[in-house]
């Protein structure tokens, strides 16, 4: 049988609210990985051993570029992890032949932009727990926040077009970060 109207609208409702509970645990676990990252830049900083690689003759650059390299190889499996959970669970509003493709990308450039975001943070923090802790957080605050706010403007939309306007500059703003 085929569902009717009122049911369909219920299961969309249902798959909805699971699809963004997926995300939002998926932001849990990729916020705390670049985090990571930042524990072994501030600890090196403490210890003065940056300060040693740089009097040896490391350029800044090849310190930095170098750090980015081996920190993406490091989120490398952790992407794949997340990835494969998607698959193991045939999560399909993910996995379907045109949001797959969409979704490795997406991971991918995330940790290109988050492991060069945690980096001036380095300068900020001068205890690596600290630093784990609250740059954690903010990955989480930034994560769930956005899309818990693009999620809203787009019910918003819907019901009320007079918001139209302030809801495309929100979008914009958070395309911004």
């Amino acid at each position: 049988m085929s569902l009717t109207k009122a049911q369909y609208m219920n299961e969309l409702d249902q798959r909805l609210v699971i699809d963004l509970s997926v995300a939002i645990f998926i932001i849990f676990a990729l916020s705390f990985i670049p985090a990571s990252f930042l524990v072994f830049l501030v600890e090196e900083r403490e210890t003065n051993s940056k300060q040693l690689q740089f009097v040896s003759g490391v350029r800044p650059f090849v310190y930095w570029i170098s750090n980015f390299i081996w920190d993406f190889f490091n989120f490398i499996p952790s992407a794949l992890i997340s990835i494969s959970v998607f698959v193991l669970f045939n999560a399909r509003s993910f996995i379907s032949i045109e949001n797959f493709p969409c979704l490795c990308l997406l991971i991918t450039v995330y940790g290109f932009a988050i492991i060069p975001f945690m980096y001036p943070f380095n300068f900020v923090f001068k205890s690596a727990g600290t630093s784990f802790v609250l740059s954690s957080c903010l990955n989480i605050f930034i994560g769930v926040g956005t899309m818990t706010i693009t999620t809203v403007l787009k019910i918003v939309n819907k019901q009320n077009k007079q918001l139209f306007i302030i809801s495309d500059i929100l979008k914009k703003v958070i395309n911004l970060l």
